[in-house]
């Protein structure tokens, strides 16, 4: 299994990447968290990441306004590449060294269409086509 990295803005619009490992991640409001989040939609100590049976699960630590994967409320589910990950007004998203990274406008985008009904994995598809017509050289 290849490593998963977390890339985000925090509050101060810094970016930030965060290769996922054996250890837990906590997510939150605070300021011990491994990545901190401020925001008072986001609980101190709103979710985490870790690495469990050989895959990366996201957990929601109930958390007061829950914790979103692909815009859908989760307790407990595996996450992977070109996942996004919502906690309060903040979008995480995952990759690793095979997929393309969403910039938080993407992100953002993805979500809309999500909302107006479209499927995370038919959007997924549509950006990689788009990405492929762009590498094809013009004959």
């Amino acid at each position: 299994m290849s490593t998963l990295t977390i890339h985000y803005r925090d509050a101060t619009k810094q970016e930030h990447d965060l290769k996922l490992g054996t250890q837990p991640v906590f997510i939150g409001r605070d300021p011990n968290s491994d990545i901190v989040l401020d925001d008072e939609r986001v609980t101190r100590a709103h979710c985490e990441i870790r690495h469990w049976g050989g895959a990366y699960v996201v957990k929601d630590l109930k958390s007061k306004n829950g914790t979103f994967l692909n815009d859908e409320p989760i307790d407990v589910a595996i996450i992977g590449p070109l996942d996004i990950i919502k906690v309060g007004p903040y979008l995480l998203t995952v990759f690793d060294e095979n997929s393309v990274r969403l910039g938080e406008t993407q992100a953002v985008e993805v979500l809309k269409e999500m909302n107006d009904g479209k499927g995370f994995n038919t959007i997924m598809h549509q950006i990689v086509d788009k990405l492929e017509d762009e590498d094809t050289p013009e004959a």
